[in-house]
């Protein structure tokens, strides 16, 4: 469904953003599609990353509170 769905969202996540240490792959995963679209809905992202809605919602909020 989206051209840049792949295990290699994950794979190269980590390398994608220096600054954030202490962030998982699935959290730098999520960053690195906001970094390619700032409007992307949730949903949206949870259908690139393969995450369920539910998880992506949970990793923002952590996200937030760190």
């Amino acid at each position: 469904m989206f051209p840049f769905f792949c295990s290699g969202y994950f794979q190269s996540a980590i390398y994608e953003d220096s600054k954030c240490k202490n962030c998982t792959l699935e959290e730098q995963a999520i960053l690195n599609v906001i970094k390619e679209n700032q409007t992307i809905k949730q949903k949206e992202i949870a259908q690139i990353v393969g995450k369920s809605l539910r998880t992506v919602k949970t990793r923002m909020i952590e996200m937030q509170e760190k």
